[in-house]
């Protein structure tokens, strides 16, 4: 089978980072500040009920994106995976293909992987920095990769990654751990909801693929 796995909120627990370096990226450029309580009322939001609460607009979001990266390579030999991830795909690798797609920079990615020894598990690294444009770069992983649509899976934490992993053609599996709420996810229509990592093996097994 082929894995193809988001890294931020699904690999990596880089959440709490990504609202610190928000916050002081926007204290500095008279942006205003986004509390913890918002930020965990957002995760109950789609991407487009976040544009509108915020008066903001994807290229704008984008933007905003595109500087907190550059703080967050700073960051990114702190950063931890999520409890379970390391062995979780110690053991994907023996049966499948695993791969990475992110909005996030390879070297990042690079060196987070490295950090855990587990980069070597992985046949390819993938960003997009489109952040509405997973669908695309999914494609052209299968159409690359030469792999077969039936049996590829895409697992993420986002909306974004259910509702991409749709226009693809393949199946997503969600995990409730990252960025977006379990019930969001849900309404996306991912096909099974993952609420820890050991879990994942026996969703993944139970797809009959």
């Amino acid at each position: 089978m082929n894995i193809i796995f988001d890294f931020d909120g699904t690999i990596a627990d880089s959440k709490d980072y990504i609202l610190e370096i928000y916050n002081s990226i926007a204290s500095k450029s008279n942006r205003p500040g986004i509390s913890r309580e918002t930020f965990d009322n957002m995760a109950r939001m789609s991407i487009y009920e976040r544009f509108k609460a915020f008066n903001t607009t994807l290229f704008e979001v984008t933007k905003i994106y595109s500087e907190i990266e550059k703080h967050y390579y700073e960051k990114a030999e702190d950063l931890d995976l999520f409890h379970g991830i390391k062995e979780l795909i110690e053991k994907l690798s023996l049966e499948n293909r695993l791969y990475v797609l992110s909005t996030n920079t390879k070297r990042i990615i690079r060196r987070v992987l490295e950090k855990y020894s587990i980069i070597g598990y992985f046949e390819k690294l993938y960003t997009n920095k489109n952040l509405l444009g997973k669908a695309g770069s999914l494609k052209r992983i299968i159409k690359t990769n030469q792999l077969r649509i039936s049996d590829t899976i895409y697992i993420g934490d986002e909306e974004r990654d259910a509702l991409a992993s749709k226009k693809a053609g393949i199946r997503f599996i969600a995990v409730s751990w990252g960025f977006d709420s379990k019930e969001l996810l849900e309404s996306a229509g991912s096909e099974k909801v993952a609420d820890e990592p050991g879990d994942l093996i026996e969703i993944i097994h139970g797809l009959g693929i």
